[in-house]
């Protein structure tokens, strides 16, 4: 049996490399973004992270990933805010501020390397990301009846 040309043979694998690097990329595989905390050190680029900017007011900021509709990542800052709220003792907050948008960048699109642990990129793609930014107050004791108070409670209800 005559063996294959080697420019057909690296033509082939290079349509396998492609395909596996289409079949392996994370973006398209991945489930959308859900109620989970950020950890780049551990490479959890996608979730909520949160800061206390003084005593009653906090910012939640939320990555979705390309999956993930704007809508859900807002939901999860307006749920963490809720349970911040309930962690320290409060049943109500105030939304400061809030805003949604979607990043755009280039995703590095890798594919293994055979007969060796690493990936060798093979190109790019363009990402769309929701983010959500929540800067919000928690309101200490009864709440009273002002309408732009948000029910704690109510609302992890609804969204959990």
């Amino acid at each position: 049996m005559k063996p294959l040309p080697l420019r057909l043979v690296f033509r082939l694998l290079s349509v396998c490399i492609l395909a596996m690097a289409s079949a392996c990329s994370p973006s398209q595989t991945s489930a959308p973004t859900g109620y989970e905390k950020a950890d780049p050190k551990w490479g959890k680029r996608f979730g909520y992270r949160e800061r206390q900017l003084s005593a009653n007011e906090f910012g939640v900021i939320v990555k979705g990933n390309q999956n993930t509709p704007a809508q859900q990542v807002a939901d999860i800052a307006l749920l963490r805010a809720a349970y911040i709220s309930r962690e320290n003792g409060a049943r109500f907050f105030v939304v400061r501020d809030a805003e949604v948008s979607v990043l755009s960048s280039d995703e590095t699109v890798s594919a293994p390397v055979f007969g060796a642990f690493s990936w060798f990129p093979v190109g790019r793609r363009p990402t769309e990301e929701p983010q959500a930014v929540l800067l919000f107050e928690i309101v200490r004791g009864k709440g009273g009846k002002r309408r732009n108070y948000v029910s704690a409670d109510t609302v992890i209800k609804n969204l959990s």
